[in-house]
């Protein structure tokens, strides 16, 4: 019997080839078409899709996976266009399509399965993001749709909450993690000799992965470390792996004592990335909402013990390996670095519990679950 085509919208990739720009949403792309096509005796045909004047996209990826091209521009006016006909059906021929970057505009949404990431447009808007746009058109672009994914269990809610009685059926797939890549290390010297050669950072450290969205809290975190440098010599160092932190926290650092122990540091490739995670005494990932939180799962697989806080989607992810602050954390990050600070915290026990947790985010899991939302949305028994 011939098999239902799926075609994955992989347009969100384009930014890694064409700008190097890698946000969450197309490295989870990226990770998922290069899992899916690695999966045997798939009870569905898949093939991707991308659109743009230069031909960049799906050829890019080398998935072995049937591609298909559409050359016009990738802008809200040809997309609104595009939508009132048929034409991506007539040429792709396929069953289902699969939005997996939140939103766009579509021919018949009856026939789109989306990977919703999180509703966090719903709550607050970030400047960048793209939030208006979805504040405006997604709830009723999703209530159309034939299924959601989502990343976490924090994030299914978000989306029932907002789309109450017109939820279409919802499956939690949570993202997985490069073990590959995230790994623990035997040696901490030989990271921390590597990490002196390339960034100066030779003392013990704590590390944070952030950007400037309020909700990651991060300029928090440095506060509470300027607060307690303030009082007493500190022996870790601090380490944030921020691209363009605000200028008044840059000042506020420059006026410390301690600003060369504060360490900003951008465009950090994924190896060195893990020898960060491997480096460190612990991760802090202070935020208050995520739709999933894959800097805690990233640093627990490398075997480093994480720190952050009871809320969205955070304790799903960190589990009982996590070390977790309470509100406000403007007094508890202060106390918990300071314990850290002291070797107070049983750093070895919870870095052996993270190694148990990070093993439940496998992109294989990620990818096997996903064909099984593909099928329970063409109606195909699995």
């Amino acid at each position: 019997m011939k098999r239902k085509k799926v075609l994955i919208d992989v347009n969100s990739v384009v930014p890694c080839f064409v700008q190097r720009k890698m946000s969450g949403i197309s490295r989870t792309t990226l990770e998922l078409v290069k899992h899916l096509s690695k999966l045997e005796d798939a009870p569905v045909k898949l093939a991707l899709t991308a659109q743009n004047m230069k031909g960049i996209g799906a050829s890019q990826l080398h998935s072995g996976l049937e591609e298909h091209h559409m050359y016009l521009p990738y802008r809200d006016f040809w997309n609104r266009l595009l939508s009132r006909t048929p034409v991506q059906r007539w040429l792709c021929r396929h069953s289902l399509l699969h939005i997996p970057h939140n939103f766009a505009h579509v021919n018949r949404n009856e026939s789109c399965i989306v990977t919703l990431h999180d509703a966090i447009f719903m709550k607050m808007a970030e400047e960048g993001a793209g939030h208006e746009e979805l504040r405006r058109n997604a709830p009723a672009f999703l209530k159309r749709c034939r299924r959601i994914i989502t990343c976490s269990e924090h994030s299914a809610n978000d989306i029932r909450a907002m789309l109450q009685d017109e939820t279409p059926p919802i499956d939690i797939i949570p993202w997985g993690i490069r073990h590959d890549i995230f790994y623990p290390t035997d040696d901490k010297k030989a990271v921390r000799n590597e990490l002196a050669w390339s960034y100066r950072i030779s003392k013990p450290y704590f590390v944070s992965i952030s950007c400037n969205a309020g909700r990651k809290r991060t300029d928090a975190l440095v506060r509470a470390y300027l607060e307690l440098a303030a009082e007493r010599p500190l022996h870790h160092e601090l380490v944030l792996v921020w691209e363009d932190p605000p200028v008044k926290l840059l000042s506020e650092v420059a006026e410390s004592n301690c600003a060369h122990r504060i360490h900003f540091l951008n465009s950090v490739e994924e190896a060195d990335l893990r020898l960060l995670y491997q480096g460190a005494s612990a991760a802090f990932t202070p935020s208050s909402y995520e739709g999933f939180g894959l800097p805690i799962a990233e640093a627990m697989a490398c075997g480093t013990p994480v720190v952050t806080c009871r809320n969205s989607s955070l304790e799903e992810v960190g589990g009982n390996a996590a070390i977790y602050i309470d509100e406000p954390i403007s007094r508890t990050l202060p106390l918990m670095m300071r314990q850290l600070d002291d070797g107070f915290i049983p750093t070895a026990y919870h870095s052996q519990l993270g190694l148990a947790q990070a093993n439940r985010f496998r992109w294989e899991h990620t990818a096997s679950k996903t064909i099984c939302s593909y099928c329970k949305a063409l109606r195909i028994p699995v």
